[in-house]
C-alpha cells in the first residue's frame, strides 16, 4: 500500500513538473515586443468613446484604402484608449509593417502609437 501510494506521488509530481516546465521555456523565449504585448491593451479593451471610436475609424480607413497592403495588414487590430494608440497582429513583410505605422502615426500622431506588429516567419 504505502509503494502504492508513493508511486502516485512521484507520477503525480513528475506530470505537474511536465506541465509547468513548458511553460516557462516558452516565457524564457519571448521576445521583447511579446513581453510589450503581454501588457498591452487588447481589442476587448477598446473603450467605446466617441474620439475613440472616431480614431480607429480614421487610421482603419487609411490602411484599408491602400490596396497595395495585404489582407494581414488590412485586418491589423486598432485599439485606442485615451487617444493612444496600440497596433497589434501580423503583416507580410517590413515594408507593410512600416507603412502600417506610418498612417497611424500620420492620424495620432507619432508619441500616441504603440507598435507590436509582427512580421510574418516565412
Amino acid at each position: 500500500m504505502a509503494l502504492r501510494r508513493s508511486t502516485l506521488s512521484l507520477v503525480f509530481v513528475c506530470s505537474t513538473l511536465y506541465v509547468a516546465l513548458p511553460g516557462s521555456f516558452l516565457f524564457a523565449r519571448n521576445s521583447s515586443n511579446e513581453a510589450q504585448a503581454q501588457d498591452a491593451p487588447t481589442a476587448g479593451d477598446q473603450k467605446n468613446n466617441s474620439s475613440d471610436v472616431r480614431l480607429a475609424a480614421r487610421i482603419r480607413k487609411a490602411i484599408v484604402s491602400d490596396k497595395n497592403l495585404s489582407t494581414s495588414a488590412h485586418n491589423v487590430k486598432i485599439i485606442v484608449r485615451n487617444g493612444s494608440v496600440t497596433l497589434r497582429g501580423e503583416v507580410d513583410s517590413d515594408q507593410e509593417k512600416i507603412s502600417v505605422l506610418q498612417k497611424a502615426e500620420q492620424i495620432a500622431g507619432a508619441n500616441a502609437v504603440r507598435d507590436l506588429l509582427t512580421v510574418k516567419r516565412k
